[in-house]
This record gives structure tokens, sequence and C-alpha cells, in this order.
């Protein structure tokens, strides 16, 4: 019911899972609010590889899963979301991996 946020610089949230090898959609889930930075980076990474960097708009589509790709893990899977520094505030409340069929 509470959400993560922060002001930080170099501050970050991270969220793992251990997944069958496989490919997924992983999407991720923020409250909206209008100091929230408008280009806000999530690493996903397959164990230590990062495989890609998607900046999401967190002051939209708040309280809803939002796509951020399709990935293919080797069995660990992660979501850092890193902070943004100055007045801005970044929020880090859910990371969900859906397997592809």
């Amino acid at each position: 019911t509470d959400s993560v946020w922060s002001r930080t610089d170099g501050g970050s949230f991270t969220f793992t899972a251990s997944l069958m090898p496989g490919t997924y959609d992983v999407y991720t889930w923020w409250t909206e609010w209008p100091s929230r930075y408008t280009a806000v980076p999530h690493q996903i990474r397959d164990g230590g590889t990062l495989l890609d960097t998607v900046n999401m708009n967190q002051q939209t589509n708040g309280g809803q899963w939002n796509l951020l790709g399709r990935y293919t893990f080797g069995g660990t899977a992660g979501v850092t979301i890193l902070a943004t520094p100055g007045t801005w505030s970044t929020a880090a409340d859910a990371v969900r991996f859906v397997p592809v069929p």
C-alpha cells in the first residue's frame, strides 16, 4: 500500500527474481506524481549482464503495469531503477516478469 521513492543522487532500487530460463515480458509499476522524473532509467539484467536500459516517464501511467520490453533470461533476472538527482523524485513500487509462451 506504500510507495517507495527517492530523491537521493546515486540511489537505486533493485528487484531480482529466480526464473525458469526463457523469454519474459518485463513490467514495472509506480505511483504517478508531478514531482516524478520524466526519464527514469530502468536497467534490465540477466544475472550480471546488462541487457537494456529503458527510460520511463513517471509523471504518467501510474497505478498500472507498464511494459519495459521483452527479454530472454537464463535464470536470474533483475531490474534496477535508478534515482535521479535534484528536485525530481523516482518511484520503485514493483516489477513483474510474465513468461512468453
